[in-house]
């Protein structure tokens, strides 16, 4: 509830409060009124305040340690206020009946009556709150529930249309060599070639799939790539491999090395004899570092950069490594160097 809402609430409860005691002592003054309603305020915002810091967090001692103070208080104010001896007698003989005498047990039923009523509506006013919390945070699991749902409904729809094509390219590349089958041509090996390499990019997608595969399938699907375009380029590639540890031993998001030499070739020289594209493979127990370089062509290549593919390589091993893996690339002396480094596996 707003200040505002609250300041109106207590300027009509001062008047009911006002009026509701004038039919039984006529002579009551407003500022005997307006004296007590801040010690209405005083009980019911100072208990609301120990239920949602104390007591709504188990913090026991502390909120009885917050309730003997507040209404500790309350019970000495209000005793100097009624008791004519005290010399701040201010309400007696206003608030109470006029002409009547301190006595103790009228005393306590006001006592009792002051701090309970608006000790009442304070644990009202706490339940309700925490109602209200409760049905907000219900409200927005089953929101984010629905959207999760929709997302996952989207993503099978996407994660089931997405392996059309490829299953497409599969069956006409298997098409193809079964009818190259009876014939000695290089071709027909390409097509095989380009056969399982489609079809491990198929499984990759599927949701289904594992998120890491062992370093070593991952390198020798590179290397079957590598053996495609040298093929249909019809001349001799440069590319160094060196490996060097337990690949085996070790796992590799799908594709991930693959994308790396892929924008090799789409941007780097692989033809240049005296500058090949160097690859470094370096594995230990629980960690590895992948390194790659290639030197640029003279002319800017033909084919255009999205921006797109080391950008999503670096978000799929944040979503499974974490922070222990690491991506960086970039251009030295007319050199593309990127540096992959995945640790405590």
């Amino acid at each position: 509830m707003k200040i505002k809402e609250h300041v109106w609430l207590w300027i009509c409860y001062t008047f009911y409060f006002y009026l509701i005691n004038l039919l039984g002592n006529p002579e009551l003054p407003i500022a005997t009124v307006l004296l007590s309603v801040p010690g209405f305020m005083y009980v019911f915002y100072a208990i609301s305040w120990i239920l949602e810091q104390y007591f709504s967090q188990r913090k026991y001692w502390s909120a009885g340690l917050g309730f003997f103070t507040v209404y500790g208080s309350v019970g000495i104010l209000l005793y100097l206020l009624t008791r004519p001896e005290s010399g701040m007698s201010l309400v007696y003989g206003k608030y109470l009946v006029a002409g009547r005498d301190f006595q103790w047990r009228q005393f306590l039923q006001n006592y009792l009556v002051f701090i309970g009523h608006f000790t009442f509506l304070a644990v009202l006013s706490h339940l309700d709150a925490r109602r209200r919390l409760a049905w907000e945070n219900s409200l927005r699991e089953m929101e984010a529930r629905l959207k999760e749902e929709r997302l996952r409904k989207e993503f099978q729809y996407s994660a089931l249309s997405l392996p059309v094509p490829s299953h497409l390219l599969v069956n006409v590349f298997q098409s193809w060599h079964n009818q190259l089958h009876e014939y000695d041509l290089p071709m027909k090996d390409q097509l095989l070639e380009m056969y399982e390499l489609i079809r491990f990019f198929m499984i990759s997608c599927l949701p289904e799939s594992p998120r890491t595969i062992s370093l070593a399938r991952e390198i020798e699907v590179c290397q079957q790539y590598q053996r495609i375009q040298e093929q249909l380029a019809g001349r001799p590639m440069y590319i160094d491999w060196r490996v060097s540890g337990n690949i085996h031993g070790v796992v590799i998001p799908p594709t991930s090395l693959l994308t790396l030499l892929m924008n090799v070739f789409k941007h780097g020289d692989v033809f240049c004899q005296s500058r090949p594209v160097r690859i470094r493979v370096d594995v230990e127990k629980n960690a590895y570092l992948v390194r790659m370089e290639n030197a640029l062509p003279l002319h800017k290549s033909s084919f255009a950069s999205h921006g797109l593919g080391l950008a999503n390589l670096k978000q799929r091993l944040d979503f499974v490594f974490k922070d222990h893996a690491s991506l960086s690339f970039g251009t030295f002396q007319q050199t593309f160097k990127v540096e992959l480094k995945i640790t405590d596996i």
